[in-house]
């Protein structure tokens, strides 16, 4: 599995783990290197994770901002979700 989520998130899996990586801002002269930060059972814990994450860094500071990023997060996780089903239906 390999699903990209966007150009910060993908989502891919081994034999054990559902697992999400980051792609960080590179350091001057080096290049942009995936890396690890969660394990999950099922792709339904990673997603809710990822999902949670997203909530939790958001600066938002009203409740309509923080209503625009839940909004935001589930729109970027279902469209990276469809567009991987289109990819394995077709």
């Amino acid at each position: 599995m390999n699903i990209q989520i966007n150009e910060k998130y993908r989502i891919i899996s081994d034999s054990l783990n559902i697992i999400i990586q980051h792609l960080p801002e590179p350091k001057e002269g080096n290049e942009p290197t995936w890396k690890s930060i969660s394990f999950h059972r099922t792709l339904e814990q990673a997603i809710t994770w990822l999902f949670d994450r997203e909530i939790r860094l958001s600066e938002a500071n009203e409740i309509h901002k923080l209503m625009e990023c839940i909004t935001d997060a589930r729109n970027t996780l279902t469209s990276a979700l469809s567009r991987s089903t289109e990819v394995y239906s077709a």
